[in-house]
């Protein structure tokens, strides 16, 4: 997985990695299994987060970011040796909780697979509470 360079029509903090569609990821279907898809949306995201020293920014302070809620539309199908280009970003930070923002594009025919938001919670690892944001920690997704 190698990350590429941000497309323009996404915020300078956006990430982007690539994946490849092997067999084991092919559902019955004939087509990328959906939980794939979701799995690639968590992996893009620690990736992004820990590009920016973010994950070890968590890490020292005993925190992590868990999901609350996926919304997903899944607009078009990947198969098998597609290469699909999956960019993430965060799109707004409130005290205890963000929202992260994800598209999926197969560069062949620029084909949009998925778009998604995900809504995540800052936590404290020790109580399992949220807690706030440091807004050092926004600061490293752009976010003032």
């Amino acid at each position: 997985m190698e990350q590429k360079e941000p497309n323009p029509q996404f915020p300078l903090s956006a990430y982007s990695a690539e994946f490849t569609v092997d067999e084991s990821m092919i559902d019955r279907n004939h087509h990328v299994n959906n939980v794939v898809l979701v799995q690639w949306m968590q992996n893009v995201s620690t990736q992004h987060a820990s590009s920016l020293g973010g994950m070890k920014m968590m890490n020292d302070w005993g925190c992590a970011m868990v999901v609350r809620t996926h919304d997903i539309d899944f607009k078009a199908q990947a198969f098998l040796g597609d290469v699909i280009r999956c960019t993430t970003w965060v799109n707004e930070f409130g005290k205890a909780s963000s929202v992260r923002c994800y598209k999926f594009v197969r560069p062949s025919d620029n084909k949009e697979i998925l778009y998604a938001e995900t809504s995540w919670a800052f936590l404290d690892l020790k109580t399992g509470t949220p807690t706030r944001i440091p807004q050092e920690f926004k600061a490293l997704f752009g976010m003032e």
